[in-house]
Parts: C-alpha cells; structure tokens; sequence
C-alpha cells in the first residue's frame, strides 16, 4: 500500500518548483499550497491536519494504489507531523540559508503590502525613504514598529522559529537544503526516494526532465551571498534579526543552521540605539 508524503515549508525556498517537478512523474499528485481538500489556496475551506491526511490516504486508494499523493508547503512547521506519522506517511522539509529566505519573502511581501512603492529603487532603498513610517517612539519612550517592520519580525522569527523546530524534530538528514535540490541531480534523487518510500522508480527521462533548462527554477541564478544581502538591509531589520536570534536561542540557535551547512550572518554582538526615528548601531 502506497502511503501520503507531506512537505513541509514556512516559504522562500522554491516550494512552488519542488510540487511542479514531483508532478512531472505520473505515479505522483502533488499539492501546493493549500489547507484543504479539493486543494483550494491556504486560508480558504481549510481543514483539520488529520482530515487532509485523510483525504490524501483515500486518493491513493481511490486511484487502486497506483498514484502517491502529498503535498508541500501549507501547513507550517509540525503541523502535520503526527497526522503523517499516524499513517507511516512520509514527512520531510524544505529548508534554506535563514537570511536568503528572510530576504525572499521579504521582498515578496513589501512589494505586494506597500502600494507606495517606489519601483525605481530596491526594496530596502524605499524602505530607507520611509523609515520614520516604520519605527517610532511611544509615550513611554518605547520604540514601537508598524507596518512592514512587524511583518519582516513575523517572517524572521517564523523562518528561524520553524527551522529548529524542524530540525530538532526530525534531523538534519530530513531537512533538505533548497540550493541543493535545485541543482544537485543526486539530492533530488534522494529527495524523492523518502518522500515515495522507495516505491516508485526514478527514470532517467525523468530526472533529465527536472533539470532541464526550459523548467529552471529562479531561485538557481547567480546571487548575493547571504552576508551581502544582510548588509543591504537597514539598521532596524538587523536589529530585529538580533532580537529573534536571541529570542530562539542565541548561539545555539545559529549552531543548528552551521550544523547542517550554512554559514550564518551572527551580529549578536552588535549594539543598537534609537536616534531620531532611526535604528543606529552604537559605536
């Protein structure tokens, strides 16, 4: 009996590429980016883990265990950990470099939130124009955020917060690395192997398809290193790294990303003041 396989994501790590290419194999129904059955986008007639897990069980059945249905990316963190393990399902994740996919959904979202933005300048450099909308000073003399600030904090402590949970969860080996899968013919294979239970064989043709040219994802062009795409960003979003790195753990935190490869940005050292509507770095 074939069973269900579920990918899990929070974003920003080509979630989109990896459910389009298992679908290239015909023994394979892979969904994306929904919470519910039939596969309406996330947010919409969502269900229980337990019931998609279900509805995932009794596709393949339905199709006379010749078809392995799962999905990638809806469900975040754990959230369909147990509902998988309750059935010998296949779990795994997609994971990225913590600044890359900060700085990729960032982008996403600033640019979809903010109908002010200035298209002839990069997302950090508007950002820069309108800090004094950002960052500010309550009665108390707190500094507040707003707006596209509290959403760079959601995305920075989701991205790092899902990370550990998943790799403390179900290991390194299961946590596989987007700049590898789309690119490393044997890590895709690899990838697919667990998430089939090695019940389904991997042609040639296939793999060639995955990787051809015409279907390449975009997030494999040359790019910024992670440490460069940190120092674009302005002094407040550093100063709220700092804070979510140290919220989840510190050092040890930054340890589970070199565990498993990555060279990570650590400015926990650094010391932040606010001056005049801004984030400075004391010095």
């Amino acid at each position: 009996m074939l069973k269900p396989f579920y990918v899990s994501s929070f974003g920003g790590s080509a979630t989109q590429w990896v459910s389009t290419v298992l679908n290239y194999h015909e023994n394979i129904v892979c969904y994306h980016g929904t919470r519910s059955l039939p596969p309406y986008p996330s947010g919409t007639n969502d269900i229980s883990p337990e019931k998609f897990v279900d509805g995932l069980r009794q596709s393949i059945a339905n199709c006379s265990n010749t078809k392995i249905f799962g999905a990638v990316h809806g469900y975040y963190g754990l959230s369909l950990y147990d509902a998988i393990d309750g059935c010998d399902g296949k779990f795994a994740a997609v994971t990225r470099h913590p600044i890359k996919r900060i700085n990729s959904l960032f982008n996403h979202h600033y640019k979809r939130q903010r109908k002010d933005w200035d298209r002839t300048k990069s997302v950090y450099m508007d950002f820069e124009d309108k800090k004094s909308d950002f960052v500010r000073l309550d009665d108390k003399k707190n500094v507040v955020f707003s707006d596209m600030t509290n959403t760079f904090h959601w995305i920075c402590n989701g991205t790092i917060e899902n990370d550990l949970m998943l790799f403390q969860k179900i290991g390194y080996d299961l946590n596989f690395k987007m700049e590898r899968l789309v690119g490393d013919e044997e890590h895709f294979a690899a990838f697919f192997r667990e998430l089939t239970g090695n019940e389904i064989e991997i042609e040639p043709s296939y793999i060639d398809r995955v990787f051809s040219k015409k279907i390449s994802n975009k997030h494999d062009h040359q790019e910024k290193t992670a440490a460069d795409m940190y120092e674009l960003w302005p002094n407040v979003l550093k100063y709220i790294y700092q804070h979510v790195v140290e919220n989840n753990g510190g050092l040890k935190a930054l340890q589970e990303y070199e565990n498993i490869g990555y060279d990570v940005v650590s400015n926990l050292d650094v010391k932040f003041e606010y001056v005049n509507h801004e984030i400075k770095i004391y010095r």
